[in-house]
């Protein structure tokens, strides 16, 4: 349930922020906005372990050390989805958009109403990295949780590896990375068709 909560919020927030973010850098019109656009995408070159300190005293200096605050935190949004969205809608004829504004519709209620559904399968694959990403993310939850009723499936799977060293424990840690792996198999076999349309 600490995997299915962590890497749920995190995706479905990661869907929303880029949707927000890839609509505005796609059709919307605003100073240095190609400035500020490549600078997100420079984000993405940059090992994400380099950031694992400053993130941590950011979070500590919150009070959020031991908390799924803390581990959703910094990955509310993502450069990758950011770059991914704006590259589907940019796709999205300014005619409809246009037509919209005509009848009288706000930017939100035309990325929800048209350019959120024509852009659905990139907004699918999107959500099937992210929560394949957060489902296994392994250092940044190490780093911030302490108690192990919070730990996701990942550390208590490494914590089983460290427990049963001996030979005759592997099938007992082999069976355990499979009832792991199933959750993030079972969506992408829901989502497979959306998945590879984007």
């Amino acid at each position: 349930m600490n995997s299915f909560l962590i890497a749920g919020v995190s995706t479905v927030s990661v869907v929303i922020t880029s949707l927000l973010a890839g609509y505005g850098f796609a059709k919307m019109q605003f100073r240095f906005k190609n400035t500020i656009f490549w600078s997100v995408i420079a984000t993405m070159f940059v090992p994400p372990i380099i950031f694992l300190v400053p993130l941590y005293w950011i979070i500590q200096s919150l009070g959020l050390n031991n908390s799924y605050l803390g581990v959703i935190l910094p990955w509310l949004a993502n450069a990758f989805g950011i770059f991914l969205m704006r590259q589907f809608i940019s796709e999205v004829p300014d005619e409809l958009l246009d037509a919209a504004r005509i009848d009288g519709a706000s930017e939100l209620r035309i990325l929800a109403r048209i350019v959120a559904p024509l852009v659905t399968p990139a907004t699918v694959a999107l959500a099937v990295f992210a929560f394949v990403y957060y489902w296994n993310n392994f250092l940044w939850p190490l780093t911030v949780l302490q108690s192990q009723e919070r730990f996701p499936v990942v550390l208590m799977l490494s914590r089983l590896l460290s427990y049963n060293t001996s030979i005759q424990y592997q099938n007992v840690v082999l069976a355990g990375a499979l009832i792991a792996s199933i959750p993030t198999l079972i969506i992408f076999f829901i989502t497979q068709r959306y998945f590879v349309q984007g």
